[in-house]
């Protein structure tokens, strides 16, 4: 597999976009 660092970082986006919609949220 050659795409680990797309991957990496598109899981921390996804991650930093439901914490802020928690954030929102509380």
């Amino acid at each position: 597999m050659g795409g680990t660092r797309r991957q990496s970082g598109f899981e921390f986006s996804t991650v930093v976009l439901v914490v802020m919609c928690l954030i929102s949220l509380k």
